[in-house]
């Protein structure tokens, strides 16, 4: 049994970037993206973010209450951008640009 559990080898597939309709997908998108790209740990990420493991957790868990700017926060340290744009509008195209150039020029 030790023999098999030294050769096991842990595979993260990477994460599967895209839209986000529930704190669920959210939280797995975030800890898909920690442990497949940047290999970091839960208690790493908690200390770069500034905030606790048990936050990390519960975010990667879909926790429907984390709050917002925490989970921002922790979004961001990752590498990772949050894009708000229509319905039918796809991020990083001519037509987002368009369109979050239309809400600056409202300032």
């Amino acid at each position: 049994m030790e023999a098999s559990m030294a050769t096991k080898n842990i595979h993260h597939q990477a994460p599967v970037y895209g839209r986000v309709d529930t704190a669920a997908q959210l939280g797995r998108l975030v800890r898909e993206h920690r442990k497949g790209l940047h290999q970091v740990t839960l208690a790493q990420t908690a200390s770069v973010s500034g905030v606790g493991p048990r936050f990390i957790s519960e975010l990667e868990r879909g926790k429907d209450t984390a709050e917002i700017g925490k989970a921002l926060h922790v979004i961001q340290q990752l590498g990772l951008d949050v894009w708000i744009v229509p319905r039918g509008v796809t991020p990083g195209t001519s037509s987002a640009s368009r369109v979050v150039s239309s809400l600056g020029s409202r300032k």
